[in-house]
Formats: structure tokens, sequence, C-alpha cells
């Protein structure tokens, strides 16, 4: 997936997609030398170990509170 980076407004960057779309992005994630201009590569990964240490932690809590 690609996005544009269309302006800055402050902190925030915001971002054009390839159907029109406008986001508001913290501008602070971007690479410092980021400009207006440049299309930015986003690609999201999944962290299974993190996804399931997160699912096992609010279970143990829920199972807590429950049996109290």
């Amino acid at each position: 997936m690609e996005a544009v980076i269309e302006r800055f407004e402050k902190d925030q960057c915001i971002l054009e997609f390839e159907d029109g779309r406008l986001i508001s992005f913290p501008k602070n994630l971007l690479p410092e030398e980021a400009q207006e201009g440049d299309v930015l590569d986003l690609r999201f990964k999944i962290n299974r170990e993190r996804t399931v240490a997160r699912r096992e932690k609010i279970q143990k809590m829920m199972d807590e509170i429950w049996l109290d």
C-alpha cells in the first residue's frame, strides 16, 4: 500500500491514498527527511508473539475477576 505526503499541519502529516482518501498521521512517526510529495510504502505486520501474550494476559485478568 502506498500513500503520498500531501502536506504537513503542525505535528500531523496528511497522507493521500491512491483512491483519494486523506488521513492525518503523526508527523513524528515519519522519517526525519520526509517531505511533501514523497511516496510512502506502508506495510503492516502482525506481531503474533505479542498478540498471543496480550490475549493470555487479558484472559488471566478476566479469569481473576470472575473468580472473585
